[in-house]
C-alpha cells in the first residue's frame, strides 16, 4: 500500500534541518522506499545548501521545494517565524515521481518544456496522475496555459507561488542537485497507486457590485468601465483607498477582505477566482494586481471575513471528501496551499485554522506553506487556474 509521511525542522542550518527531516522520515517510513517529496522552507535558509544536503541524504530521490511566507506547518508542528523546513513524503514501490525545472519561467515555451520533461514516461496501469507546480511570482498564468494541454486539463494540479517574509523578493524554488532559483519553476508529475483529488476555492462571497475591464495589460488594470481602475475600486470601497489615489502606493493591506473576483466557468457558490490588488500607480490611478486581467473581463467586488479565512481549509477538505466520495479512513495524506495574505490577516489565530484542517483530514500526515499566489482547479475538476487569497488542497487516498 502507498503511504505518506511528514517531517518538520526548525534547526538553524540547512545541514541540521535536513538531518532532522531525514531522521523523522526514516522513522516513519519503516524501510519503505521514498518515492519523492514536497518541501516548504522559509527564506531563513540558503536553499542551494538545502537542495544539496537533501540530494546527498536521499540520492536519486526526486523532490520539489518552494519558499513560503514566515512559516510552515505539518501535522507534527507549526512554525510562525524564523528557520523552518517541512516536507510531505510519498512512500512505496508503486509510487513514481518525475521532475522538471527551469530558471526561465518568463520564456515562452518554458511551461511546455516542464510538462514534456516531467511527463515523458507513460502512466502505468492503475495509477492516478497528479501534478504539483511551484513558480516564483509573475508568470503563473502562462505556465498553466502551457502545462495544461500537455499534462491534460483533467489531471489534478495544485501549486503555490514562492513567497518570502516581506515582499522583498527573497523567494525561490528548489530541486535536487543544487537547483535553486530566485526566478524559476519546478514541476512534479506523480503517478499514485490510489486516488488523488484537488480543490482550490476562495474565502470570499460575491457582491452585486461589478464592472467590466476596458483597459488592461498583464497584471496592470488601467480602466474599469472606461474610468481609472483605482478610482472605480475606491468608490466600491467607500473611499478606503483615498490616501493612495494620485500619489500611488501599496493597497495590499487595505484590500485583503475586499478583493476583486472573476467568474469560473459553471458558476455556483465559491466559483470565483480572487484577484488581490497590489498598488495604485502614481499619476494614472491604474492598479497592479497579483493576477493578470484581460480587457472585457467582468470583475466583481468580493467580501471576506477573518472567520472565513480560518474555516476555509477545513471546509474545502470536507467538500472534497464528499464530492470525491472518499472515506476519511482511506486518506493517506494531504498538502495544503494557503495564501500568505490570508495567513497574515489571521496571524495570531493561524493555529485555529490548522486545527480545523487537521480535524477535517483526520490523523494523517500533512504539510502546508503560505504563498503569494495559488494554483488549482475547482472541486468538480477542470482547467487549473491561478488566483490570490485562495485555499488549495491535495488529498491522497488508498
Amino acid at each position: 500500500m502507498p503511504a505518506v509521511a511528514s517531517s518538520h525542522s526548525t534547526a538553524p542550518t540547512p545541514a541540521e534541518a535536513v538531518a532532522e527531516l531525514i531522521t523523522q522520515l526514516r522513522e516513519a517510513a519503516r524501510g519503505a522506499p521514498v518515492a519523492g517529496g514536497f518541501l516548504q522552507a522559509t527564506v531563513r535558509y540558503d536553499v542551494v545548501a538545502l537542495s544539496r544536503a537533501l540530494a546527498e541524504a536521499l540520492p536519486g530521490v526526486p523532490f520539489v521545494g518552494v519558499t513560503t511566507c514566515q512559516g510552515t506547518a505539518t501535522d507534527r508542528r507549526r512554525t510562525d517565524s524564523g528557520p523552518a523546513l517541512s516536507a510531505l513524503w510519498l512512500l512505496g514501490e508503486d509510487v513514481r515521481m518525475q521532475l522538471a525545472t527551469t530558471r526561465e519561467p518568463e520564456r515562452v515555451g518554458s511551461g511546455a518544456m516542464l510538462a514534456r520533461t516531467a511527463s515523458a514516461l507513460s502512466k502505468p496501469p492503475g495509477r492516478q496522475r497528479f501534478v504539483v507546480l511551484h513558480s516564483t511570482p509573475g508568470h503563473e498564468e502562462r505556465l498553466l496555459e502551457e502545462v495544461g494541454p500537455l499534462i491534460g486539463d483533467q489531471v489534478p494540479l495544485l501549486g503555490g507561488s514562492a513567497a518570502d517574509d516581506d515582499l522583498s523578493g527573497k523567494w525561490a524554488v528548489f530541486g535536487p542537485n543544487g537547483f535553486a532559483a530566485g526566478k524559476g519553476a519546478v514541476l512534479a508529475v506523480v503517478d499514485w497507486p490510489g486516488r488523488a483529488v484537488v480543490a482550490m476555492h476562495s474565502t470570499a462571497l460575491v457582491t452585486p457590485t461589478h464592472g467590466r475591464v476596458t483597459r488592461a495589460e498583464g497584471r496592470t488594470v488601467f480602466e474599469i468601465d472606461g474610468q481609472p481602475a483605482a478610482e472605480v475600486y475606491d468608490r466600491w470601497l467607500g473611499g478606503a483607498l483615498a490616501k493612495s489615489l494620485g500619489g500611488g502606493g501599496s493597497i495590499l493591506a487595505d484590500t485583503t477582505l475586499t478583493p476583486l473576483g472573476v467568474r469560473r466557468p459553471g458558476g455556483g457558490v465559491g466559483s470565483h477566482v480572487l484577484i488581490h490588488p497590489e498598488a495604485v500607480v502614481s499619476g494614472s490611478n491604474a492598479m497592479t494586481t497579483f493576477k493578470a486581467v484581460t480587457p472585457g473581463q467582468e470583475v466583481f467586488l468580493m467580501k471576506a471575513t477573518r472567520a472565513a479565512f480560518l474555516g476555509r481549509p477545513a471546509s474545502v477538505v470536507e467538500r472534497l471528501l464528499a464530492d470525491a466520495r472518499i472515506k476519511p479512513g482511506n486518506l493517506r495524506g494531504a498538502l495544503l496551499v494557503y495564501c500568505a495574505g490570508c495567513m497574515l490577516t489571521v496571524k495570531d489565530s493561524t493555529s485555529l485554522m490548522l486545527d480545523g484542517f487537521k480535524a477535517a483530514v483526520g490523523p494523517v500526515p500533512f504539510a502546508s506553506g503560505y504563498f503569494y499566489g495559488e494554483q488549482g482547479c475547482d472541486v468538480s475538476g477542470g482547467k487549473a487556474e491561478h488566483g490570490n487569497l485562495m485555499t488549495g488542497v491535495l488529498l491522497l487516498s488508498a
